[in-house]
This record gives structure tokens, sequence and C-alpha cells, in this order.
């Protein structure tokens, strides 16, 4: 059942009234500072959290959240949700801005950065095909060494790779890998 144009319009009047009474004496358009564990505080507000991602739900709809210590989870939406979801399990830090609606409030997150992966820093970019090298392209562009064949097949991807860096910093031996954003056809 749909509520009526009146009762909708009055449920937005008493939460504009709540909202104003929330913060009453703060000037117009002033901003309103999240503390650092609760994104629940004001919609719109920048933040920065870090925790582990999870992936739940079913096929027709997953929920991707931020579990972090001691706080309950975030849910996190936007452009970048698809990616982070991939990253389910990881220890991540999550830029955004807090949002509101049904069914509960969330975080529009506009980037993140990937902290560990099973207890390892894994290193992020994108994968570059070249011959027979393959390179990850980031701040330092890598080369890839004992890369999987499938792993070639992923030219364009934004990927994570897990492995120990050669003694010049400029390899990195493939243990792990994972498509955090598939390659673009």
């Amino acid at each position: 059942m749909r509520p009526t144009p009146a009762v909708a319009a009055l449920f937005l009047v008493a939460a504009s009234l709540t909202a104003c009474a929330r913060h009453k004496g703060a000037a117009p358009g002033a901003a309103h500072p999240v503390p650092a564990g609760n994104p629940s505080d004001t919609a719109g507000a920048r933040l920065e959290l870090t925790g582990v991602i999870v992936a739940s739900g079913t096929e027709q709809f997953t929920i991707t959240t931020l579990q972090r210590e001691a706080h309950r989870p975030v849910r996190l939406v936007g452009e970048l949700a698809g990616e982070l979801r991939r990253l389910a399990g990881a220890t991540v830090r999550v830029r955004g801005t807090r949002t509101t609606g049904s069914p509960s409030d969330a975080i529009d997150a506009w980037s993140y950065e990937v902290l560990s992966i099973d207890g390892q820093h894994p290193h992020v970019g994108t994968l570059l095909v070249r011959g027979d090298s393959v390179w990850l392209a980031a701040v330092d562009t890598l080369q890839l060494v004992a890369a999987p064949d499938l792993l070639r097949t992923q030219a364009g991807a934004k990927v994570w790779i897990i492995g120990p860096a050669t003694p010049d910093g400029r390899a990195v031996r493939v243990q792990s890998y994972g498509v955090i954003r598939p390659a673009q056809p």
C-alpha cells in the first residue's frame, strides 16, 4: 500500500522539522561534523571509514557492507559498489558521502584503498599485456613474473596482486590475484 500524497508531504515536513531541531543554532548551510565512528548522524557528510568488505544476500539482491570493529555495518552504494563487492573479505579504507534512504543509511563511495587481503598488502592497478610481458599499471608500474595464463586474458582489468617483490622492486612474482573491475570490451 502506498501513502497518499498528503501523508507523504506530512512525513517530509516532520522529517525536516526534526532535522532542523537537531541542529538548532547552526548557521544555515553550515557543515555538521560526523563523529569518527558514527556515519549515521549527518546526510551528505564526507567520511573515511576502514573495515572489512562483506557481500551478502542472494544472486538477485546482493548487499555490500563495510564491517567495522565495535560499530554497526555500513552499506556501500554508488558507482564503486560492484568493485567493492568483488573485494569481499579484504580490509579497505573507503571514502564517500553519507546518504539516507530506505532501507538504511549508506555510504556512496567515491574512492577506496585496499589495505590487506588475507593479511597481506596487495598491489592494485590496471593489467597491461605487451607481447610476452604482463604489467600492473599503478602509481609504480610493476612487471608481473609468473603470471598465470588466465590472468593474461584480463588485459585492461583492474586487479589486485599478492606476491613478493624482486630485490630491485620493479617486479612482483604473482602468488594470487583477483579481478576488481573486468576489462571493458
